[in-house]
């Protein structure tokens, strides 16, 4: 998840540097703007379905910077409210299967982005945006690691369920 944000963060570098005409381009809009949108859906998925979001908040909520929790992690977990990040984690216990998928797909995702990207980056200082048979050849050689739609809809039923059964030990915990 983290190499995704850097590589998220790295296109939306690129977007800025590529300029109108780049973003005109067939290659951009063929291929790097659709790679993003997938990594960016696929990446904050996997986010939520692990309760990344939950940790942040207890780490939030505890008041403890980031230096001194890269320090010493295990005091720094003593003094959090890990009560709703742990009954997440309870939750997924049973689609960890998922979770290793959605890692994958965005792993896959990532390399096929730095792919693209690369290719992109050569075409601008080359001057040769216009010119789509690298990008077809690109496109044979590296395909999507799946079919994004189908994908996203399997991802969200996942998470419904995950989050279904979340809310089944949220309120088994707290009732």
């Amino acid at each position: 998840s983290l190499e995704a944000r850097q590589a998220l963060r790295y296109s939306y570098v690129l977007k800025h540097a590529a300029g109108e005409a780049g973003l005109r381009s067939s290659c951009w809009l063929r291929r790097v703007q659709p790679a993003i949108g997938e990594l960016e859906v696929t990446t904050s998925t996997l986010e939520s379905i692990t309760g990344l979001s939950h940790f942040s908040a207890a780490a939030s909520d505890s008041r403890i910077d980031s230096a001194r929790l890269h320090a010493t992690p295990t005091k720094c977990l003593v003094q959090m409210d890990l009560r709703e990040a742990l009954a997440h984690l309870v939750a997924l216990a049973p689609h960890a299967g998922l979770a290793g998928q959605l890692s994958l797909a965005v792993r896959l995702q990532t390399q096929r982005l730095h792919c693209v990207g690369r290719a992109f980056v050569e075409r601008l200082e080359a001057g040769t945006l216009e010119e789509d048979r690298f990008f077809d050849f690109l496109a044979n050689v590296m395909p999507t690691a799946f079919d994004t739609a189908s994908q996203v809809r399997s991802i969200a039923s996942a998470a419904s369920q995950v989050l279904s059964i979340g809310r089944r030990v949220f309120g088994w915990l707290n009732g």
